[in-house]
């Protein structure tokens, strides 16, 4: 029976999702379509985001969680298509940290929509929400026909994987005993233009090797960082699309890492200079130092911006690295945003307290490509020029509020 709902999904703000400091308590979710007529949510939280209580005298403790989830026929929508509750108990494991699990949703009704979850601590409230977009029939979302996990049988919840790292991978027809795969090479240099430039070339991938057949399922053990594309059959354009690269990714942590983001703050002459200097991390570090002007604000600054480009890639990863996207330049530069609101063809970040210009929004389209389906393209104009060069002034002159994230 199709409900009346008085909410839009579009006036959910997602902006909490992209708080650094939220992170380590977010919920990861996984959409699996196990067949034509079911599909399966994995999901995973820190136990810490539940509350644990003792419901009679010496009862051990438990947390009690309820998933409830809508689903629509868009984002735009104003009525859902169908519904459910799920309760689930947990008794408190102190060695365990994080809790993982799985529901059916029921998409037999609704081939095509936007999956609207909430998580609900029956004991304190709503902890976490999010909208998940899927489509079963058609190539609007095939990475949701595929399944990655450790060899372990862990749940890999975001299409990114480590070099040497094996993993499985499971495609949903089972019937299905090959399935075929190409590697595209990783191009870390390239970036995306400013904000304000007017001609912008659309996002291209570099030609892909020959495709190699795998076995449905089958262990991958990718040895290049770049991009796997799998798919179903050979000239098959839909598929997905795996992001490879060396550990420990998305976190940064060797002295080429560090360097190649800092081009953002740089003139051309400045990061050629940086990145072929004899000692490059000393080269890093006064790099800094002359920014924040002694060793205290440098390191503050320094672990600002570091934590934005890891926190770019956690979140906007898709067929390259997440600082290297439209929405990682701009949450490097300006932060993260104070508002996020999203449609079936769009993101828009509003930012509410700006100290150059308020308020200030971005609007990112959703790219209309056949297997990298989370990248977004900024719509870019002359007017944020003035705003853009102020960031970069503020960041080299050490003038960026390295309290917040």
């Amino acid at each position: 029976m199709q409900c009346a709902e008085q909410r839009r999904i579009i006036n959910n703000n997602f902006a909490s999702q992209y708080q650094e400091t939220s992170q380590l308590m977010q919920v990861e979710t996984r959409l699996f379509h196990q067949e034509d007529s079911r599909t399966t949510l994995y999901f995973r939280l820190p136990q810490g985001m539940l509350s644990f209580k003792s419901l009679k005298e010496d009862k051990p403790l438990e947390a009690r969680l309820l998933i409830r989830y809508k689903i629509y026929k868009s984002y735009e929508s104003s009525k859902y298509l169908d519904s459910a509750s799920i309760f689930i108990n947990y008794g408190e494991d102190k060695e365990l940290q994080m809790i993982e699990g799985s529901i059916d949703v029921k998409t037999e009704r609704a081939s095509k929509g936007v999956l609207d979850i909430v998580f609900i601590d029956l004991f304190q409230g709503a902890v976490f929400k999010t909208a998940i977009p899927f489509d079963r029939s058609g190539p609007d979302f095939p990475q949701h026909d595929y399944l990655l996990t450790s060899i372990q049988g862990d749940i890999i919840y975001q299409n990114r994987i480590t070099a040497f790292k094996p993993v499985l991978l499971f495609f949903r027809n089972e019937k299905q005993r090959k399935l075929f795969m190409r590697y595209i090479p990783d191009e870390s240099t390239n970036l995306p233009a400013t904000p304000f430039q007017e001609i912008v070339e659309k996002f291209s991938l570099p030609p892909a090797s020959d495709s190699s057949i795998i076995n449905n399922p089958d262990t991958i053990i990718p040895s290049l960082s770049g991009v796997l594309h799998i798919r179903s059959e050979r000239w098959d354009e839909t598929g997905l699309a795996i992001l490879v690269q060396d550990a420990p990714y998305p976190e940064i942590g060797f002295t080429p890492q560090l360097v190649a983001p800092i081009r953002y703050l740089t003139s051309e002459k400045e990061f050629g200079l940086l990145s072929t200097a004899s000692e490059t991390k000393l080269a890093l570090d006064e790099f800094w130092l002359k920014a924040g002007g002694n060793p205290a604000k440098a390191r503050a600054l320094l672990r600002t911006y570091y934590a934005r480009v890891q926190m770019s890639n956690r979140l906007f990863s898709a067929c390259r690295q997440g600082w290297q996207t439209d929405r990682g330049m701009v949450y490097v530069i300006f932060g993260p945003p104070d508002q996020v609101f999203r449609s079936d063809i769009d993101e828009v970040w509003y930012y509410l307290h700006q100290t150059f210009q308020s308020p200030l929004n971005f609007t990112f389209k959703k790219i209309k490509h056949a297997w990298c389906k989370d990248e977004f393209e900024l719509e870019r104009s002359t007017n944020y020029r003035n705003l853009w060069y102020a960031h970069i002034e503020a960041w080299r002159k050490g003038r960026i509020d390295t309290d917040k994230p």
